[in-house]
């Protein structure tokens, strides 16, 4: 028993540690977990990170098997012949180790662990039981537009509450977002969830610095060096965003604009409420920045090269421009406030001093319709 133990560890651990994926990217300066699927498999290192990281994290993930079981042969060898056996035991823990790396954290999460709160999430329900616990929850949280009506209908129906936090690019409406929802956490699970004075005393400290300025002011500073950063690397270069990129296209490329990018054109199919007012914003501020309809027929004949460098945002923006330099991220990547903005930043950089193949990473959709992506 005790041998099996032994060859399931040594499996897990192997296959824990040799991370391919995100030891790449580490190398790259980036933690893969962070964007794409947020996992370190061949898939999402190779969207990400293009066709040689891929491959590179495919042969290590293969190899880790061999490992694992050249070392239990080396240690064990065929004794009482159940050498079969411990291999197994040995591929198990591999896979577990490959399989459940630890996830990382945006700004919502993090000030939710602060104050003792567990954050359930319904694409992270892999059973029936799971998903139904999702009903228990004292607050509803939804992130993404199409996400609103249906946390919304579901709260309403339980008498809970529920918050409204669309990605932004504007500090401001972070910075409501976060208080409200601190009050809100002050108002429900103070009150109901927290047992202990202890836990009480140091839950509603953290509630009551997230309602004071100074705590989002080294937040704005932090996103504040990362773009300048991203000025200086990009320096004019066009920029082209897409929807797809980001639930909030408009208000990424008002953020860009403020600071000085040279944003060329966004391609969207329509303007969400959400975006309403940065509609308006762009209109009397940047009258030249082109909104470019993907459903139109006649993106499937216009010119889509180049002549000059084009720093694309998003799958769309980087098949309509052909441009090699894109960062290839769908829906926000689930990054959410001044976390999610210095995480766009570094890709920005990445994807501007390093080619993708257009045609292999990005995803197309329908029966031979190229533009229809």
């Amino acid at each position: 028993m005790l041998e099996r133990v032994i060859c399931l560890v040594t499996g897990y651990l192997l296959g824990s540690i040799i991370q391919a994926g995100y030891w790449y990217g580490r190398f790259k300066h980036i933690d893969i977990r962070k964007y794409g699927s947020g996992n370190a498999g061949t898939t999402n290192v190779m969207r990400t990170l293009g066709k040689k990281a891929g491959m590179t994290t495919y042969l290590f993930d293969a190899l880790k098997p061999i490992m694992c079981m050249a070392i239990i042969h080396f240690v064990f060898g065929n004794k009482n012949g159940n050498e079969l056996l411990l291999m197994m035991y040995g591929g198990l823990g591999v896979v577990l180790g490959h399989n459940f790396p630890l996830d990382e954290t945006s700004d919502i999460k993090r000030f939710l662990k602060k104050c003792g709160c567990e954050l359930r999430e319904i694409t992270t329900c892999d059973t029936w039981d799971k998903y139904e616990k999702l009903g228990e929850a004292n607050i509803f949280l939804s992130i993404y537009p199409t996400a609103k009506y249906g946390a919304q209908t579901l709260a309403k129906r339980l008498g809970r509450e529920h918050i409204y936090m669309p990605a932004s690019f504007d500090y401001e409406e972070i910075k409501q977002q976060m208080e409200r929802l601190a009050e809100i956490l002050e108002k429900t699970l103070v009150s109901e969830i927290i047992q202990t004075s202890e836990e009480q005393i140091e839950t509603l400290n953290v509630l009551i610095d997230a309602q004071k300025d100074s705590y989002y002011e080294k937040e704005v500073e932090a996103c504040e060096e990362t773009i300048k950063k991203v000025r200086e690397v990009v320096g004019d270069t066009p920029i082209v965003i897409d929807y797809l990129m980001h639930p909030r296209p408009l208000g990424l490329a008002k953020y860009l604009l403020e600071h000085g990018f040279c944003v060329e054109a966004v391609y969207l199919d329509g303007v969400s409420p959400e975006e309403e007012q940065e509609f308006y914003w762009l209109s009397k501020h940047a009258p030249k920045l082109e909104l470019r309809a993907t459903i139109q027929p006649k993106m499937r004949v216009l010119p889509r090269k180049h002549e000059e460098k084009v720093l694309a945002l998003g799958q769309k923006a980087a098949w309509f421009t052909q441009s090699p330099y894109f960062v290839n991220v769908v829906e926000g990547a689930g990054w959410y406030g001044f976390d999610g903005i210095r995480k766009m930043a570094e890709l920005m950089i990445r994807a501007y001093e390093e080619e993708k193949e257009v045609e292999d990473l990005v995803v197309r959709k329908g029966w031979g319709c190229e533009s229809c992506i």
